[in-house]
């Protein structure tokens, strides 16, 4: 499950009417880490790509490595919210 998706569940809650709420604050950190988990996927194709030969682009860890740490920060700055 995706950090993005386990995030909304922790953080929805139910109104008067029983349909799950959460704020905009919460929704704009869910894009967040969701925009961090998309870059990070389609580094993870890159690679697969520069393995079979059909990629020869230098800088796929250097930017595997910065989102893994976005996304990490992101998420442990959640955690103490």
């Amino acid at each position: 499950m995706s950090k993005a998706k386990e995030y909304y569940d922790k953080s929805k809650h139910k109104d008067d009417w029983n349909i799950n709420v959460v704020y905009p604050e919460t929704v704009d950190n869910i894009i967040e880490l969701s925009k961090y988990e998309g870059v990070l996927l389609g580094l993870k194709i890159c690679k697969e790509m520069f393995s079979q030969g059909q990629l020869s682009h230098e800088n796929i860890y250097e930017n595997e490595v910065y989102y893994n740490e976005l996304l990490s920060n992101k998420l442990s700055e959640l955690a103490s919210d």
